[in-house]
């Protein structure tokens, strides 16, 4: 009988075993799961950069079509206390002055997702407009994205308006 309960004790698994495969099984979930975490905010940086590059578009092509009779553009803000946004607007002032502007919609950046301070200072705002009828941007402007965790840049992108009003990103 004793042989039978030592028999029965070897064909288990000793705790040492167990806390290893435990400890394997979490170490590869954290993997996992970081990985996937950080595939999808760069997903989001990829989505709002489209977003943006979209409205730019829009604008540009509001302004061909010489729509309200108006200049058309993209206001970008980057407050201090706030989330940074984005706003698609009109205006008949050829000075451009902000208290003039018709916002249409505002957009927020997505979460982790910030203007690059070399574009867009802390606290200030950028302004992007294009001509009646020709497109054309009044300034030439490059607009960068960082996707960030906590003060480190994972990832960035682009957003280029040209002299000629193309957008490239």
């Amino acid at each position: 009988m004793n042989q039978n309960i030592k028999n029965l004790i070897k064909k288990g698994f000793s705790l040492t075993e167990l806390l290893i495969s435990v400890a394997l099984i979490m170490i590869l979930s954290i993997v996992i799961f970081s990985n996937f975490y950080k595939r999808r905010n760069i997903t989001n940086l990829r989505s709002t950069t489209t977003q943006i590059a979209a409205i730019l578009m829009e604008a540009r092509n509001r302004s061909i079509a010489q729509e309200k009779d108006s200049y058309w553009g993209v206001y970008f803000e980057n407050p201090t206390s706030s989330k940074p946004s984005f706003s698609l607007f009109y205006t008949s002032d050829s000075n451009f002055a902000t208290s003039s502007f018709k916002y249409i919609k505002k957009y927020f950046l997505t979460d982790f997702v910030y203007y690059n301070t070399s574009t867009i200072p802390l606290g200030g705002n950028l302004i992007i407009v294009f001509n009646k009828v020709s497109g054309l941007p009044i300034s030439v402007s490059t607009i960068y994205l960082d996707l960030k965790q906590g003060n480190i840049t994972i990832a960035s992108s682009s957003i280029n308006i040209n002299s000629v009003g193309t957008i490239i990103y």
